[in-house]
């Protein structure tokens, strides 16, 4: 239901923030492609939002997009290393996977 209430909302009203609502929602549904493209509409605009780039971080990851996810994390680290103390625990157990991995 959340996924259709996510549509719903960008169709009425398209902005970024929106976007990235629909994006997460396909993101928890394990719809990493359908995720990513509306993690670029999101993005679009060059919005500095820790949870956006934590949000298109954890979808590159999932994509197995490595130096996307990266990027993404440390750029939400970068802007708030506080923005959420899950989603930023997260983030950084994340990186130091991707670390691990190189």
């Amino acid at each position: 239901e959340t996924l259709h209430l996510a549509k719903q909302a960008f169709a009425k009203r398209p902005t970024v923030f929106a976007a990235d609502v629909l994006a997460w929602a396909h993101y928890l549904n394990c719809e990493y492609v359908a995720a990513q493209k509306m993690m670029r509409q999101a993005l679009r605009l060059g919005t500095q939002s820790a949870e956006l780039h934590f949000h298109a971080g954890m979808i590159a990851w999932r994509l197995q997009q490595h130096t996307e996810a990266q990027k993404h994390l440390e750029t939400a680290l970068a802007i708030n290393p506080y923005f959420c103390r899950r989603s930023a625990t997260e983030a950084r157990a994340v990186l130091a996977q991707l670390a691990a991995t190189d």
